[in-house]
């Protein structure tokens, strides 16, 4: 429906003017200024707090506007992943990027959410997703990893679903450095 109302991508990013709501600015909240307090945050109702505007919302995947599409879990996507995600299967065991995911402890993470809002450790298993599914299975490139709080917010059982992810690394010759890594689970 929404190529033959004539939209593009575009309008279905909070990074484009034809997409973000011109009232908050693509934010999902107003913000309203207060002397002597915190400023107050409200909801946007002419988004319905999703941050884009009213024609971006009127189309939908499997009856979810752009904004709930983007509020997902990953792992709620995972049905529907190769629609998101068309990408090569790379890594043996790991072997898609759902996999990938799933083993580095991303899958409880939004589709939409702000990198300004995760854990170091989840930033840097993103920025390790990313690496993954940048090189091909039998390259030999043999680099170096330092992570600094790799594990923090995750559970023993999500740890222990990581390590044969790192294990993998290993295999392929690679070095893996854990700086002021504290093992204890949260």
């Amino acid at each position: 429906s929404a190529i033959k109302a004539g939209l593009k991508a575009k309008h279905f990013s909070l990074n484009s003017a034809e997409g973000r709501c011109p009232h908050c600015k693509g934010q999902g909240h107003e913000q309203i200024a207060m002397d002597f307090i915190d400023d107050l945050f409200t909801p946007c109702e002419w988004c319905e707090a999703t941050g884009f505007k009213p024609e971006s919302l009127e189309h939908r995947i499997d009856q979810k506007h752009i904004g709930e599409v983007l509020n997902s879990s990953i792992s709620s996507l995972s049905s529907k992943w190769e629609l998101f995600f068309d990408l090569p299967k790379k890594h043996g065991e790991f072997n898609s990027p759902k996999g990938l995911i799933d083993h580095l402890g991303l899958a409880h993470l939004s589709l939409g959410r702000k990198l300004a809002t995760l854990s170091s450790g989840e930033w840097q298993r993103t920025l390790l997703l990313k690496h993954l599914m940048s090189i091909e299975v039998n390259q030999a490139q043999r680099k170096i990893f330092l992570f600094d709080q790799l594990f923090s917010g995750l559970s023993v059982a999500d740890i222990l679903h990581l390590l044969p992810l790192l294990q993998d690394l290993l295999d392929r010759q690679n070095c893996l450095v854990f700086a002021n890594t504290s093992f204890e689970p949260a």
